[in-house]
């Protein structure tokens, strides 16, 4: 199993309020004297933070918008392909058709044979008949 995150349990545990003895000004009891300085880094940093994060709002709006018009395009481009794939499917049908009216490569030498034996057939048959002499 999967150790839990420890920062994740660290925060979880701190209270959510501020304390209620705020920190001494400057210079004065118990609290570190550099204390303000620090500080004032601190809320600076975070300001930087805040500005840095209003422009990454600013960018995801934007793609949010470019994917909107992404999807609108892929759509369009669906129902083209639907299209072009019923127009081979309605070709592919019409050369099945022509394929079928055809004759096969065997149809022209059977008939031509056919039509010899038949043929064969009645000489021998006026021969037989003396009707050809």
């Amino acid at each position: 199993m999967k150790a839990p995150n420890t920062r994740i349990v660290q925060a979880e545990n701190q209270p959510d309020e501020l304390p209620e003895k705020p920190l001494a000004p400057a210079g004065s009891g118990p609290h570190d004297p550099g204390m303000e300085a620090r500080m004032v880094a601190v809320e600076t940093g975070l300001r930087n933070v805040e500005g840095r994060l209003s422009v990454l709002e600013v960018k995801v709006d934007m793609l949010d918008s470019r994917m909107t018009s992404l999807e609108g395009k892929v759509d369009g481009l669906d129902t083209r392909l639907r299209s072009v794939e019923t127009a081979i499917a309605a070709v592919a049908g019409k050369l099945d058709v022509l394929v079928d009216k055809i004759p096969s490569w065997w149809q022209p030498p059977v008939s031509a044979a056919g039509l010899l034996a038949l043929l064969m057939a009645g000489i021998a048959a006026a021969h037989y008949l003396k009707i050809l002499s």
